[in-house]
């Protein structure tokens, strides 16, 4: 898997396409490139914004790496640093997940080669990962592959790591990596708690509440959004006419996803798992969380002096608000064009998703309500740090049913969605949903045209006909 990956890294940066935009650096990797050219200057000298402070360590990594090599600091090698520390990372996730599927969980090969295909031969990891390589989106996903993987083989150094490392590298990251540290995957699945008529009540009160406390949230940004940080454009784009189905649509999917996780009777069984953790590593855990927190605290103290940057409250929540608003099932098939068909094939599994996450504790639980809450939005990048537990997951959950057959066909449609035969060929900004700007940017979802959305949601759909087939005849058995 590892050479696999490895060799298809190699042909892409040796003859794949670039991205074009300001001599390759793209929009946000202008940032992350002048970083890597002089990390000492340009961060801790001059300062970034709090947000940005949290996401320097792969521009650090390579600033001291050439630095000790003795590379010429241009824009050119700093574009050549980031493909091979991207490729770097996909070749170590590929490792890991090899160890994960076939070591940690002892899947049956056609499994394996089919959770194979859906990490790697997706459109963010095959297609954009080093097409657009000044990002830290491949060093998020390979945190988010040791997070899982430290996660679901009990080894506890690894989920620190991948939360001190994402402290610095990704946000989002820390919140649920340290939730992971606190509340350990159980030795052996607690007891389902004896309250099946309070566990569905409380279930089906917490699936209507968080689902409207969404949409009320979404609407207060889509009638005022944020000024002066471009979600005003966002909120524009939003289809009026189609609001009548597009809010129904995601209050059913938030609703009903939300209560499948949480109606499973394990969940609720709290007492059985605190009974059950070591309070030594507890502990030993939360101090390790507190070093996190005060060493980031510290950090952007010190070099956050430039304001506070994107926000929760100001920009997250007012983008992902607009981009759920966008258009009907927008936000999911755009996280098919984004992740491929193994979305699909999770939206199938979720019922038996949503049970086995309850066998491998509250942190999982958690992790899916947070890829949830994503996906009703349309920019998958988002939670690419989530992608390879949502593929353990959904694999786990459908592992018996997978044969050689139909793990070929699975990697077949993995590699059709890749768009590795897609020529992109933009090479100058002209505007976002024309031709040929479109032909990159109907993969970021809020930005992909009507015409583009209509395109791909028809793919999905056909796509999905099989796997509801099969998922029909897989569950009556």
């Amino acid at each position: 898997m590892a050479a696999i990956v490895l060799a298809l890294g190699v042909l892409e940066i040796a003859y794949g396409e670039r991205m074009a935009i300001n001599g390759g650096q793209g929009w946000d990797g202008q940032a992350y490139t002048q970083w890597a050219l002089d990390f000492p200057h340009q961060v801790v000298a001059h300062g970034l914004t709090q947000y940005y402070a949290q996401r320097v360590l792969p521009s650090a990594a390579i600033y001291y790496a050439s630095r000790a090599l003795g590379v010429a600091p241009t824009v050119r090698h700093a574009i050549l640093a980031f493909q091979l520390l991207d490729l770097a990372m996909l070749v170590a996730s590929a490792l890991l997940y090899a160890h994960l599927a076939t070591r940690v969980m002892k899947w049956r090969a056609p499994a394996t080669w089919a959770g194979f295909a859906a990490l790697f031969l997706c459109f963010a990891n095959a297609r954009h990962a080093l097409y657009y390589p000044t990002l830290t989106d491949p060093t998020a996903f390979f945190l988010g592959m040791l997070l899982a993987w430290g996660y679901l083989a009990r080894k506890p150094l690894a989920v620190w790591l991948a939360a001190a490392a994402g402290a610095w590298t990704w946000p989002a990251m820390p919140t649920i990596a340290m939730a992971m540290l606190v509340a350990p995957r159980p030795r052996e699945p607690v007891r389902p708690l004896a309250w099946p008529r309070t566990v569905r009540w409380t279930s089906i009160a917490l699936a209507a509440g968080g689902t409207a406390l969404v949409l009320l949230v979404a609407r207060a940004y889509y009638v005022a959004p944020v000024p002066d940080i471009g979600c005003d454009k966002f909120a524009a784009w939003v289809l009026r006419d189609w609001l009548v189905v597009t809010v129904p649509l995601v209050a059913a999917m938030l609703g009903v996803g939300g209560y499948l996780l949480a109606a499973q009777p394990r969940a609720w069984n709290v007492v059985a798992y605190v009974r059950g953790l070591d309070w030594k590593r507890t502990a030993a855990a939360i101090a390790g969380c507190v070093a996190i927190v005060g060493a980031r605290a510290w950090w952007v103290g010190q070099v956050g002096t430039q304001g506070e940057g994107p926000t929760f409250r100001n920009q997250i929540l007012c983008e992902h608000g607009n981009a759920m608003l966008r258009g009907p099932i927008w936000g999911p098939v755009h996280e098919v064009v984004y992740f491929g068909p193994i979305v699909i094939v999770a939206i199938f599994a979720w019922r038996r998703i949503a049970e086995l996450a309850a066998e491998w504790g509250p942190a999982i639980v958690l992790a899916l309500a947070m890829v949830l809450a994503f996906a009703t939005g349309s920019q998958a990048r988002q939670w690419i740090h989530l992608f390879p537990l949502l593929v353990a997951v959904a694999i786990a959950a459908t592992e018996t049913r997978w044969t050689r057959t139909l793990a070929i066909a699975f990697g077949a449609a993995c590699l059709a969605w890749s768009k590795l035969w897609f020529h992109i060929g933009w090479d100058s900004v002209h505007t976002w949903f024309d031709s040929p700007d479109q032909r990159y940017y109907m993969h970021l979802g809020q930005w992909a045209s009507d015409a583009s959305y209509l395109w791909h949601l028809g793919a999905a759909l056909v796509t999905a006909v099989p796997i509801a087939v099969l998922s029909w005849r897989w569950w009556r058995r």
